[in-house]
Protein backbone atom coordinates (compact mmCIF):
# COMPACT_ATOMS: atom_id res chain seq x y z
CA UNK A 1 0.00 0.00 0.00
CA UNK A 2 1.68 3.55 -0.94
CA UNK A 3 1.23 5.82 2.01
CA UNK A 4 2.81 8.55 3.47
CA UNK A 5 3.53 7.11 7.03
CA UNK A 6 3.59 3.93 8.07
CA UNK A 7 2.07 4.30 11.23
CA UNK A 8 -1.29 5.95 9.66
CA UNK A 9 -1.58 3.05 7.52
CA UNK A 10 -1.32 0.21 9.53
CA UNK A 11 -4.24 2.20 12.23
CA UNK A 12 -6.27 2.59 8.68
CA UNK A 13 -5.49 -1.26 8.18
CA UNK A 14 -6.39 -2.03 11.35
CA UNK A 15 -9.62 -0.33 11.84
CA UNK A 16 -10.57 -1.35 8.31
CA UNK A 17 -9.43 -4.83 7.63
CA UNK A 18 -8.93 -6.55 11.44
CA UNK A 19 -11.71 -4.89 13.58
CA UNK A 20 -14.50 -3.90 10.80
CA UNK A 21 -14.92 -0.57 12.06
CA UNK A 22 -17.33 0.47 8.98
CA UNK A 23 -18.92 -3.00 8.68
CA UNK A 24 -21.01 -2.67 12.22
CA UNK A 25 -24.65 -3.30 12.93
CA UNK A 26 -25.26 -5.37 9.55
CA UNK A 27 -23.70 -3.06 7.31
CA UNK A 28 -22.01 -4.86 4.25
CA UNK A 29 -20.47 -4.28 1.28
CA UNK A 30 -22.43 -4.86 -1.37
CA UNK A 31 -22.17 -8.05 -3.88
CA UNK A 32 -22.21 -5.60 -6.85
CA UNK A 33 -23.74 -2.24 -7.44
CA UNK A 34 -21.71 0.92 -6.11
CA UNK A 35 -19.93 2.10 -3.61
CA UNK A 36 -19.44 5.82 -2.94
CA UNK A 37 -16.22 6.57 -0.35
CA UNK A 38 -16.44 9.86 0.91
CA UNK A 39 -13.31 10.82 2.57
CA UNK A 40 -11.26 7.78 0.63
CA UNK A 41 -8.28 8.85 1.87
CA UNK A 42 -5.25 6.41 0.30
CA UNK A 43 -7.79 3.80 -0.94
CA UNK A 44 -7.98 1.50 2.42
CA UNK A 45 -11.39 1.44 2.69
CA UNK A 46 -11.71 1.44 -1.36
CA UNK A 47 -9.35 -1.72 -1.29
CA UNK A 48 -11.62 -3.63 1.59
CA UNK A 49 -14.75 -2.97 -0.69
CA UNK A 50 -13.01 -4.35 -3.92
CA UNK A 51 -11.43 -7.45 -1.98
CA UNK A 52 -15.30 -8.43 -0.36
CA UNK A 53 -17.05 -7.68 -4.00
CA UNK A 54 -14.78 -7.59 -6.81
CA UNK A 55 -18.01 -6.36 -8.97
CA UNK A 56 -18.48 -3.21 -7.43
CA UNK A 57 -18.11 0.06 -8.56
CA UNK A 58 -16.50 2.38 -6.55
CA UNK A 59 -16.77 6.30 -6.49
CA UNK A 60 -13.76 7.71 -4.36
CA UNK A 61 -14.36 11.63 -3.31
CA UNK A 62 -10.72 12.85 -2.02
CA UNK A 63 -10.32 16.42 -1.91
CA UNK A 64 -6.74 16.63 -0.50
CA UNK A 65 -4.22 16.09 -3.79
CA UNK A 66 -1.15 14.51 -2.18
CA UNK A 67 -3.59 11.72 -0.98
CA UNK A 68 -5.26 11.44 -4.06
CA UNK A 69 -2.05 10.81 -5.45
CA UNK A 70 -1.71 7.91 -3.49
CA UNK A 71 -5.36 6.87 -3.65
CA UNK A 72 -4.30 6.92 -8.04
CA UNK A 73 -1.09 4.25 -6.76
CA UNK A 74 -3.17 2.07 -4.72
CA UNK A 75 -6.05 1.93 -7.39
CA UNK A 76 -3.63 0.83 -9.99
CA UNK A 77 -2.10 -1.33 -7.76
CA UNK A 78 -5.13 -3.33 -6.05
CA UNK A 79 -7.13 -3.02 -9.52
CA UNK A 80 -9.83 -0.72 -7.92
CA UNK A 81 -10.90 0.69 -11.09
CA UNK A 82 -12.19 3.10 -9.18
CA UNK A 83 -13.67 7.07 -10.27
CA UNK A 84 -11.72 9.66 -8.46
CA UNK A 85 -13.66 13.02 -7.61
CA UNK A 86 -11.18 15.77 -6.46
CA UNK A 87 -13.96 17.48 -4.12
CA UNK A 88 -14.39 18.17 -0.56
CA UNK A 89 -18.43 16.97 0.29
CA UNK A 90 -20.63 19.62 2.26
CA UNK A 91 -24.27 20.40 2.18
CA UNK A 92 -23.57 23.75 -0.05
CA UNK A 93 -21.26 24.49 -3.25
CA UNK A 94 -18.43 26.73 -2.08
CA UNK A 95 -14.62 26.44 -1.36
CA UNK A 96 -13.12 26.44 2.23
CA UNK A 97 -9.98 25.76 3.39
CA UNK A 98 -8.73 22.67 4.80
CA UNK A 99 -6.10 21.76 7.00
CA UNK A 100 -3.67 18.80 5.86
CA UNK A 101 -1.30 17.10 8.29
CA UNK A 102 1.19 15.59 5.94
CA UNK A 103 2.31 13.17 8.95
CA UNK A 104 -0.96 12.54 10.49
CA UNK A 105 -2.99 12.63 6.93
CA UNK A 106 -6.06 10.77 9.18
CA UNK A 107 -6.31 13.89 11.01
CA UNK A 108 -6.90 16.05 8.03
CA UNK A 109 -10.22 17.79 7.54
CA UNK A 110 -12.25 21.02 7.09
CA UNK A 111 -11.76 23.28 10.20
CA UNK A 112 -10.00 21.08 12.12
CA UNK A 113 -9.55 21.99 15.53
CA UNK A 114 -5.92 21.79 16.62
CA UNK A 115 -6.32 21.30 19.89
CA UNK A 116 -8.64 18.46 19.23
CA UNK A 117 -5.94 16.89 17.21
CA UNK A 118 -3.17 17.48 19.38
CA UNK A 119 -5.22 15.40 21.95
CA UNK A 120 -6.00 12.71 19.47
CA UNK A 121 -1.96 12.68 18.18
CA UNK A 122 -0.90 12.84 22.12
CA UNK A 123 -3.21 9.83 22.77
CA UNK A 124 -2.39 8.31 19.69
CA UNK A 125 1.49 8.09 20.36
CA UNK A 126 1.32 7.57 23.84
CA UNK A 127 -0.31 4.22 22.74
CA UNK A 128 2.18 4.05 20.24
CA UNK A 129 5.24 4.30 21.78
CA UNK A 130 4.00 3.56 25.25
CA UNK A 131 7.76 2.37 26.35
CA UNK A 132 9.54 4.42 24.54
CA UNK A 133 7.61 7.30 25.77
CA UNK A 134 8.04 6.26 29.44
CA UNK A 135 11.56 5.91 29.00
CA UNK A 136 12.35 9.32 26.86
CA UNK A 137 10.09 11.32 28.62
CA UNK A 138 7.53 14.22 27.72
CA UNK A 139 9.59 15.93 25.50
CA UNK A 140 10.29 13.57 23.59
CA UNK A 141 6.61 13.04 22.92
CA UNK A 142 5.99 16.75 22.57
CA UNK A 143 8.49 17.04 19.62
CA UNK A 144 7.08 13.88 18.38
CA UNK A 145 3.72 15.35 18.24
CA UNK A 146 4.89 19.17 17.35
CA UNK A 147 6.65 16.87 14.17
CA UNK A 148 3.22 14.94 13.22
CA UNK A 149 0.89 18.15 13.50
CA UNK A 150 2.99 20.25 10.70
CA UNK A 151 0.29 21.02 8.71
CA UNK A 152 -0.94 23.15 5.35
CA UNK A 153 -3.64 25.19 4.15
CA UNK A 154 -5.42 23.61 1.42
CA UNK A 155 -7.98 25.73 -0.66
CA UNK A 156 -11.02 23.09 -1.69
CA UNK A 157 -13.59 23.02 -4.07
CA UNK A 158 -16.85 22.01 -1.93
CA UNK A 159 -19.58 20.22 -3.65
CA UNK A 160 -22.66 18.74 -2.51
CA UNK A 161 -23.03 14.62 -2.74
CA UNK A 162 -26.47 15.64 -4.58
CA UNK A 163 -23.79 17.64 -7.15
CA UNK A 164 -21.74 14.55 -7.18
CA UNK A 165 -24.26 12.01 -7.71
CA UNK A 166 -25.56 14.62 -10.85
CA UNK A 167 -22.09 15.17 -12.40
CA UNK A 168 -20.67 11.37 -12.17
CA UNK A 169 -24.28 9.82 -13.40
CA UNK A 170 -24.52 7.79 -10.31
CA UNK A 171 -27.95 6.14 -10.55
CA UNK A 172 -27.72 4.74 -7.41
CA UNK A 173 -25.44 4.15 -4.14
CA UNK A 174 -25.60 0.76 -2.65
CA UNK A 175 -23.03 1.82 0.29
CA UNK A 176 -22.64 5.35 1.17
CA UNK A 177 -18.97 5.42 3.88
CA UNK A 178 -18.58 9.03 5.04
CA UNK A 179 -15.47 9.82 6.95
CA UNK A 180 -14.59 13.37 6.75
CA UNK A 181 -13.23 14.20 10.21
CA UNK A 182 -16.27 15.50 11.78
CA UNK A 183 -17.95 17.14 9.09
CA UNK A 184 -19.96 13.84 8.32
CA UNK A 185 -23.40 15.73 9.13
CA UNK A 186 -22.49 18.89 7.02
CA UNK A 187 -21.57 16.14 3.65
CA UNK A 188 -25.04 14.19 4.47
CA UNK A 189 -27.13 17.85 4.81
CA UNK A 190 -25.63 18.07 0.95
CA UNK A 191 -28.30 15.34 -0.36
Amino acid sequence: VVGRNRSNVEFLYEEIFETAEYCHAGVTVPKTGCVVDVGSHIGMFSIYAKRMSPAVKIIAVEPMPELRRMYAANSALHGLDATLVPYGIGAESTTDTFTYYPEMSVLSGRGTDSRVQHEILESFIHHEFEAESRDLGDSYVDQLIADRLEFEQVDVTIRTLSQIIREYGIDHIDLLKIDVEGSELDALRGI
